[in-house]
């Protein structure tokens, strides 16, 4: 069985496939939260203008609102100098200004996919399952095409 790609993976061959390639320096690793999102904005920003990203893709939604906040206290106008998604639609998504684009999971059908395997594992039954669950992407206000390349 071929493993699928996910997470980072996924998103460098998405960029790959349209002919885009990730910066190493812009490839970061964050803890959770909001004031990780500040921090994170403070390393991908700190650079030379013309090596600044023009969009930045957040692993949750609580850090995506860290970059947001400190983009709006340097002045960076969101969506039009820099577009920013989260993950996972958090209840406070569509309410930002501007409201976050994000990824949707569906968190039911993951919970009954593992209750499930569970009680497989739970009766004995070794059966190897994959279980695929189609994110979705929630377009609200934070994406646009960059001002300039």
């Amino acid at each position: 069985m071929t493993e699928q790609p996910h997470g980072p993976k996924v998103v460098h061959l998405a960029m790959a496939e349209r002919g885009l390639e990730l910066s190493p320096a812009h490839d970061l690793i964050v803890s959770s939260g909001i004031v990780a999102g500040r921090d994170a904005f403070s390393q991908l920003m700190g650079g030379p203008e013309e090596q600044r990203p023009t969009a930045i893709i957040c692993g949750t939604d609580e850090i995506a609102l860290g970059i947001m906040s400190e983009a709006s206290e340097r002045g960076i106008d969101i969506p039009r100098a820099l577009s920013v998604i989260g993950f996972n639609d958090s209840s406070f998504s569509a309410v930002l200004s501007p409201p976050l684009t994000t990824i949707r999971v569906d968190a039911d059908e993951i919970g009954k996919s593992s209750a499930l395997a569970l009680l497989n594992l739970m009766g004995a039954k070794t059966m190897v399952q994959v279980t695929r669950i189609t994110p979705e992407l929630v377009l609200r206000g934070t994406v646009a095409p960059p001002d300039k390349l």
